[in-house]
């Protein structure tokens, strides 16, 4: 039988396993990119949106220590915010390292004089965040407080 008043060990492993379940936001954001066309680098989106998310659920997870449902709402937003300028950022380099490893890559973020400045990074990084925020941040914020929430609500007791 289950004793619902005794609240379950919280260990580190719900850190990752939140950070997991924020995939599947970013997989079906990413699915839609490819479908539509919305971008040239979808494939790339993709897999960078996809492990930007996984370690932002990680960190905020284990960062807030989450006992509540309201620091669970928290990590949610955090996670869903915080998420896209790590994406652009992880896109810059994946892009970049195409260039510099003269690898045949398709990457529309790559300057074309071979010049690489901290200003031109933070440009990059600070338009796509806007641009990705304005078009998909009410999804990830959204999505992701209610998905931690609920992540929160059936991981909150153990036998």
């Amino acid at each position: 039988m289950v004793d619902l008043r005794k609240p379950i060990n919280r260990n580190k492993t719900n850190g990752i396993k939140f950070g997991l379940v924020n995939c599947l936001i970013s997989i079906g954001i990413g699915i839609f990119i490819i479908k539509t066309g919305f971008s040239p680098n979808g494939n790339v989106i993709l897999i960078t949106s996809t492990l930007a998310i996984f370690l932002c659920g990680l960190i905020f997870w284990n960062l807030l220590k989450v006992k509540t449902g309201s620091k669970a709402i928290l990590a949610g937003v955090l996670t869903g915010l915080m998420s896209h300028p790590l994406t652009w950022f992880l896109l810059i380099i994946i892009n970049n390292s195409c260039h510099f490893f003269h690898l045949n890559c398709s990457a529309e973020y790559i300057y074309s004089d071979g010049t690489i400045t901290a200003s031109n990074i933070i440009g990059e990084i600070f338009g796509g965040t806007v641009m990705s925020l304005l078009f998909f941040g009410y999804i990830t914020i959204f999505t992701s407080s209610i998905l931690s929430y609920l992540f929160f609500k059936y991981t909150e007791w153990q036998d």
